[in-house]
Parts: C-alpha cells; sequence; structure tokens
C-alpha cells in the first residue's frame, strides 16, 4: 500500500511501514511545513493514504470538501511509537486495501472507518 506518513509522525513509523512493504513517503522530508490541504492533494494525486495525528484533515474533507485517496486519524491516548505503530498495522491487517477512500479513526478501543464524500477523485 501506498502512504503519506504526517511531519507530526517519526521517522521509526516510516521505517515500521517500509519495513513491511508499504510504499511510503514522509511530509518531514518532501514538503515540511506545507499546509495540510497540500498534503491531500499531494496525497491524492499519487494515491497515497495520510497517515496523522492531526484532526484538521476531517474538517478539510467534510467540510472543506478536499479530494483525497484516503487518510487515517490517530486519536490516541499513547502516543508512543510502539503503541502507534502497532495500532496502523492492525488496522492495515484488518482493513488493506479498504482503507483507500476512508476516513479511518483509529482510538484506543476502535478503528472505524467512514466512506469518503464523492469528490469525484476518490477512489
Amino acid at each position: 500500500m501506498r502512504f503519506l506518513v504526517d511531519e507530526n509522525l517519526g521517522r521509526r513509523l516510516v521505517r515500521a511501514l517500509q519495513q513491511r512493504g508499504h510504499d511510503v513517503s514522509w511530509v518531514a522530508e518532501r514538503m515540511q511545513g506545507c499546509r495540510d490541504l497540500d498534503i491531500l492533494v499531494a496525497a491524492s494525486a499519487e494515491e497515497r493514504i495520510v497517515i496523522t495525528n492531526d484532526p484538521d484533515f476531517g474538517a478539510l474533507v467534510f467540510h472543506g470538501h478536499a479530494a483525497c485517496h484516503g487518510v487515517v486519524l490517530l486519536r490516541l491516548h499513547d502516543a508512543s511509537f510502539e503503541t502507534v505503530t502497532n495500532m496502523i498495522l492492525a488496522a492495515i491487517d484488518q482493513y488493506g486495501p479498504q482503507l483507500a477512500g476512508q476516513f479511518s479513526v483509529i482510538t484506543d478501543q476502535s478503528i472505524r472507518l467512514r466512506r469518503l464524500p464523492d469528490t469525484g477523485t476518490t477512489p
């Protein structure tokens, strides 16, 4: 799968996903300081799912009608590398390609998927 990891998450997560065979790009290396909307546009153009802990992406997608390929939003109390990585890998293992076209929220108790609004460019 193809992911764009937001700069608010670390390089260790990028490496962990790459070690699992995923095509992963990191905002901190290629577009540091860019606006969230620009991140969504780049991810959409490359058919990458954004992984972030920034809730502003929800507003952009559902209220601003920004096109995107998919978003995984982390809402975890324990933001340690181990917890974040384990929860993301569990979501990938459980849902795999279904994460594309979804706004997924990972909490301490669940993984919720919500279909992205139709903007004409979602999968």
